[in-house]
């Protein structure tokens, strides 16, 4: 198989890890900043979604950069996984429950939008 035919399939989980890294020290940095200042939950809950576009348009990037062609659709399988293995873990915290539909919907537009448009100008 040729390399860059591997990559296709291979550059959607780069860009994932990309974003899950990226996520993860944001959110260490957002959670000592609500710590220091004392914030509210709505100023909180938005700082997340703010984290997950930051994250995904990286990983999405990342994404693009090793993909060459169809950039924007790398981009958004890479938001879409991202989005998937939230849910899974948000699913599973929840013991199965679900939050409100829009909430849900909100996060998958975002990350997945996110995602693309960090394919789009790799």
């Amino acid at each position: 198989m040729h390399v860059l035919q591997k990559s296709k399939f291979i550059c959607p989980i780069y860009g994932l890890v990309a974003a899950w890294i990226v996520s993860a020290i944001l959110t260490i940095i957002m959670a000592l900043f609500f710590y220091k200042f004392n914030m509210t939950k709505d100023k909180a809950q938005i700082a997340v979604l703010f984290v997950y576009v930051i994250a995904n348009f990286i990983g999405g990037f990342v994404c693009g950069k090793m993909a060459k062609t169809k950039k924007f659709l790398k981009g958004l399988m890479s938001g879409i996984l991202f989005f998937a293995v939230l849910l899974a873990a948000s699913l599973i915290a929840n013991k199965g429950g679900i939050s409100e539909i829009s909430n849900i919907l909100l996060t998958a537009v975002l990350c997945c939008g996110s995602a693309m448009f960090g394919g789009m100008i790799s």
